[in-house]
Protein backbone atom coordinates (compact mmCIF):
# COMPACT_ATOMS: atom_id res chain seq x y z
CA UNK A 1 0.00 0.00 0.00
CA UNK A 2 1.40 3.36 -0.95
CA UNK A 3 0.69 6.80 0.43
CA UNK A 4 -2.02 7.65 -2.11
CA UNK A 5 -3.97 4.48 -1.30
CA UNK A 6 -3.74 5.20 2.42
CA UNK A 7 -5.04 8.73 1.95
CA UNK A 8 -7.86 7.41 -0.24
CA UNK A 9 -8.87 4.88 2.43
CA UNK A 10 -8.81 7.55 5.13
CA UNK A 11 -10.95 9.83 2.96
CA UNK A 12 -13.45 7.02 2.32
CA UNK A 13 -13.52 6.23 6.04
CA UNK A 14 -14.39 9.82 6.89
CA UNK A 15 -17.11 9.88 4.23
CA UNK A 16 -18.64 6.67 5.56
CA UNK A 17 -18.44 8.00 9.12
CA UNK A 18 -20.37 11.11 8.14
CA UNK A 19 -22.84 9.08 6.08
CA UNK A 20 -23.51 6.70 8.99
CA UNK A 21 -23.59 9.23 11.82
CA UNK A 22 -25.23 12.10 9.94
CA UNK A 23 -28.85 10.93 9.85
CA UNK A 24 -28.85 10.03 13.54
CA UNK A 25 -27.34 13.37 14.50
CA UNK A 26 -29.86 15.24 12.36
CA UNK A 27 -32.75 13.32 13.92
CA UNK A 28 -31.47 14.01 17.44
CA UNK A 29 -31.02 17.69 16.63
CA UNK A 30 -34.53 17.97 15.18
CA UNK A 31 -36.03 16.14 18.16
CA UNK A 32 -34.14 18.34 20.61
CA UNK A 33 -35.26 21.49 18.82
CA UNK A 34 -38.88 20.36 18.77
CA UNK A 35 -38.72 19.44 22.45
CA UNK A 36 -37.22 22.82 23.30
CA UNK A 37 -39.96 24.65 21.42
CA UNK A 38 -42.68 22.64 23.17
CA UNK A 39 -41.04 23.25 26.54
CA UNK A 40 -40.79 26.96 25.85
CA UNK A 41 -44.44 27.15 24.83
CA UNK A 42 -45.69 25.17 27.83
CA UNK A 43 -43.13 26.65 30.25
CA UNK A 44 -42.13 23.18 31.41
CA UNK A 45 -38.40 23.44 32.05
CA UNK A 46 -37.67 19.86 33.04
CA UNK A 47 -34.28 18.73 31.74
CA UNK A 48 -35.08 15.03 31.79
CA UNK A 49 -37.81 15.45 29.17
CA UNK A 50 -35.31 16.53 26.53
CA UNK A 51 -32.89 13.79 27.54
CA UNK A 52 -35.54 11.05 27.32
CA UNK A 53 -36.66 12.26 23.89
CA UNK A 54 -33.09 12.27 22.58
CA UNK A 55 -32.39 8.79 23.94
CA UNK A 56 -35.62 7.46 22.41
CA UNK A 57 -34.77 8.99 19.04
CA UNK A 58 -31.25 7.56 19.18
CA UNK A 59 -32.45 4.05 20.02
CA UNK A 60 -35.14 4.09 17.34
CA UNK A 61 -32.73 5.37 14.67
CA UNK A 62 -30.16 2.71 15.53
CA UNK A 63 -32.88 0.05 15.51
CA UNK A 64 -34.16 1.11 12.09
CA UNK A 65 -30.85 2.01 10.43
CA UNK A 66 -28.55 -0.36 12.33
CA UNK A 67 -28.31 -3.14 9.74
CA UNK A 68 -27.63 -0.64 6.95
CA UNK A 69 -24.98 1.12 9.06
CA UNK A 70 -23.30 -2.17 9.97
CA UNK A 71 -23.27 -3.25 6.33
CA UNK A 72 -21.63 0.00 5.20
CA UNK A 73 -18.98 -0.16 7.92
CA UNK A 74 -18.26 -3.86 7.29
CA UNK A 75 -17.84 -3.22 3.55
CA UNK A 76 -15.36 -0.45 4.27
CA UNK A 77 -13.44 -2.59 6.75
CA UNK A 78 -13.29 -5.42 4.21
CA UNK A 79 -11.87 -3.00 1.64
CA UNK A 80 -9.27 -1.69 4.09
CA UNK A 81 -8.14 -5.18 5.03
CA UNK A 82 -7.90 -6.21 1.38
CA UNK A 83 -5.84 -3.09 0.62
CA UNK A 84 -3.48 -3.86 3.50
CA UNK A 85 -3.11 -7.51 2.51
CA UNK A 86 -2.72 -6.87 -1.21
Amino acid sequence: MNEAQAIKLIHQGLEIGILVAGPILLAITAGGLLTSVVQALTQVQEQTVGFVVKVAITISCIWVMGPWMLHRLADHLRGVLEAIAG
